[in-house]
């Protein structure tokens, strides 16, 4: 016997470790010392400790059986009232198990882990399914959620890979974040009118869900909702929803259309990241940010129409994009971030309007079947590597306000073979022209020549300079140029 408070001492009897309340006379029962539970076990609802007193067994400890193998069944009495925290976690040789009517809630992590658990019978009395409840119970193939329960905590069934369907009842008001992750076999879920968010992560990784209906109820998608819902052909997204949070979609590669409803006012970051599958989509102009990564790799996209709404286009926006043949920007942009088209072989137009006044870096970098692009005269920079492995480009003007070109802004443009640099350019990024070996002529309008030591321009390129600046680019470039000549941009 070991007292543990002034009312409470441990106790064992028949093999079982009690937690005895002297002063309430009840018992809760504790994880075995250094050992574990095993085989079948029978708890009562009444224990006598060494002295004869009697106890009521009300609750099972944290922990109780945490790591019992070796258990393979249990029966609760219906005297008990609570299970712990972890109270059957990874009891692997667990098939079945039955929780009694007078217990009301079902700890954190209760019975995750269970991978040998097929079935549970969960009473009316339970009003609230823990976070963890049944995380990773991979051999779960049903389980009815009685309408007592009003909410599915975090993961609740996550990682419940057998799990094919689940009825939720109407009593239950959120669906907590990641709570059906990875129940790669769940291939419908009906959602009811009580719902009113769903939570982060909610269904991702459900790979075997082809469709499912969002009840008018939602007001919001939790970041990473159906992430990775491989399976998913189709969505209907209701006018209740005001925004499409960070990866909401992202990879659902079998997305193929979504209708995105007027009532929505921004895509976060990834929301449509990797759907390989998506071939069109139209915004809504009610939308009025688009954040990065938002249609990045959605490498079957073949159009997109950006409503007037939208101010600003996030870094990586369309990258990897390489069905996109051509886009049509509207004029309430104003920049277009870094990377933004980055990797987009498929486009061979698009149209910038003169309301956007930089390119940011890498913004075209590897646009291979962009032929020419024409820039406004708006654009007073362009970013680094801004053209960097369009090998298609044959021949681009650049504006006559823009003071910088980036570093390796021009780099490995093999169609390229002329350019003409404007007098406001008056620096030339660090090997801006590098592997660039088709160039065969440069125009320069001005520039101090001392700037090109570093843009890496090929040796056999003619460079062309105004007459009054032939002396100093021949001083400064001194014999590895042996092409330099003075041209009039007048005629």
């Amino acid at each position: 016997m070991l007292m543990t408070t002034n009312n409470a001492f441990t106790e064992v009897i028949e093999n079982l470790h009690f937690s005895l309340d002297h002063k309430m006379k009840t018992a809760t029962l504790l994880p075995k010392m250094n050992e574990h539970y095993s085989g079948d076990i029978i708890l009562p609802e009444k224990v006598k400790d060494n002295n004869g007193v009697e106890y009521s067994v009300i609750a099972l400890e944290d922990s109780c059986f945490e790591n019992c193998n070796g258990l393979t069944s249990i029966d609760i009495p219906s005297s008990v009232t609570s299970l712990g925290d972890h109270c059957f976690y990874n009891c692997n040789g667990l098939t079945c198990i039955k929780v009694p009517s007078s217990v009301t809630s079902l700890g954190r992590g209760c019975i995750s882990s269970c991978h040998s658990l097929t079935s549970i019978e969960i009473p009316s009395s339970v009003i609230s399914l823990g976070d963890h409840c049944f995380e990773g119970c991979s051999g779960l193939t049903s389980i009815e959620i009685p309408s007592s329960v009003t909410s599915l905590g975090w993961s609740c069934f996550a990682g419940c890979h057998r799990l094919t369907s689940i009825l939720i009842p109407s009593s239950i008001t959120t669906l907590g974040g990641w709570c059906f992750r990875d129940c790669s076999g769940l291939t419908s879920i009906e959602i009811p009118s009580s719902v009113t968010s769903l939570g982060w992560g909610c269904f991702s990784g459900c790979h075997s869900l082809t469709s499912i209906k969002i009840p008018s109820s939602v007001t919001s998608l939790g970041k990473w909702c159906f992430r990775y819902c491989c399976g998913l052909k189709s969505i209907e997204i209701t006018s209740s929803i005001t925004s499409l949070s960070g990866w909401c979609f992202s990879g659902c590669s079998g997305l193929t259309s979504i209708k995105i409803p007027s009532s929505v006012t921004s895509l976060g970051e990834y929301c449509f990241s990797d759907c390989s599958g998506l071939t069109s989509i139209e915004i809504p102009d009610s939308i009025t940010s688009v954040e990065e990564y938002c249609f990045s790799n959605c490498k079957d996209l073949t159009s997109i129409k950006i409503p007037s709404s939208v101010t600003s286009l996030g870094s990586y926006c369309f990258q990897k994009c390489s069905s996109l043949t051509t886009i049509d920007i509207p004029s309430s942009v104003t920049s277009l971030s870094d990377y933004c088209f980055y990797n987009c072989n498929g486009l061979t137009c698009i149209k910038i309007p003169s309301s956007v006044t930089s390119l940011g870096e890498n913004c075209f970098r590897g646009c291979s079947g962009l032929t020419s692009i024409e820039l406004p005269s708006s654009i007073t920079s362009l970013g680094s590597c801004c053209f960097a492995d369009c090998s298609g480009l044959t021949s681009i003007e650049i504006p006559s306000f823009v003071s910088s070109l980036g570093r390796m802004c021009f780099e490995d443009c093999s169609s390229l073979t002329s350019i003409k640099i404007p007098s406001s350019v008056t620096s030339l990024g660090e090997n801006c022209f590098m592997c660039s070996f088709n160039l065969k002529s440069i125009y320069f309008k001005g520039m101090d020549p001392k700037y090109l030591s570093e843009a890496f321009i090929p040796t056999t390129c003619r460079i062309y300079v105004l007459d009054e600046y032939l002396v100093d680019y021949k001083y400064a470039l001194g014999t590895d140029y042996m092409y330099i000549y003075t041209w009039n941009p007048k005629e």
